[in-house]
């Protein structure tokens, strides 16, 4: 079953004795927020590295790198510096770039696996399991639009306990060997 907005308006108005209309704005802003601190959401990519190019764009909803895969060679992160050098084979990010060791003299296919950042919109991307944890940052956001800090601190503390009771083997998309998951 998915999460709505409307469930999640249904519950929040409940919880602040309120009766909000419209919490899209702030429903956006923490689903964002959850994806940024738990790398919870997956997707992949595929695409084909031409011969002497060594980089590939960043998809736009990219936060973490969990595999890169060279045809079927799995590439290590290494810095810039290193990249720079030459020496190490890998990647390294910057600038929504993903730089690679070395250089491929023959066109190579890629798969990148990585987080993503849930979409600015009010559809839901999240497991149920997440439910709980929207709920509660949606009531500390409106609590804090109101500036009610005692009960946007009460909520925030329930928001905090709802996230970290999310296993890590509930992330939600596409995984290749490993699903991802880090509270930050």
């Amino acid at each position: 079953m998915a999460i709505t907005s409307g469930a999640i308006l249904t519950r929040v108005n409940q919880i602040t004795k309120r009766d909000v209309t419209d919490i899209d704005e702030i429903l956006k802003e923490a689903l964002v927020e959850i994806s940024e601190r738990t790398d919870c959401l997956k997707s992949s990519t595929t695409g084909t590295l031409s011969a002497d190019t060594n980089t590939i764009t960043e998809p736009s909803d990219l936060i973490d790198i969990d595999e890169l895969y060279l045809d079927d060679e799995l590439l290590n992160p290494i810095t810039l510096a290193e990249w720079r050098e030459g020496k190490i084979n890998g990647y390294a990010r910057w600038n929504n770039t993903i730089y690679v060791n070395p250089e491929p003299n023959t066109d190579k296919n890629y798969t990148l696996y990585y987080s993503k950042r849930h979409a600015l919109s009010t559809t839901i991307e999240y497991g149920d399991e997440f439910q709980p944890a929207i709920v509660w940052l949606v009531a500390m956001k409106l609590y804090e639009n109101y500036e009610i800090d005692e009960k946007a601190l009460r909520a925030e503390r329930k928001y905090e306990r709802e996230l970290a009771k999310i296993s890590p083997d509930e992330a939600i998309g596409v995984s290749r060997q490993h699903s991802k998951s880090r509270i930050r």
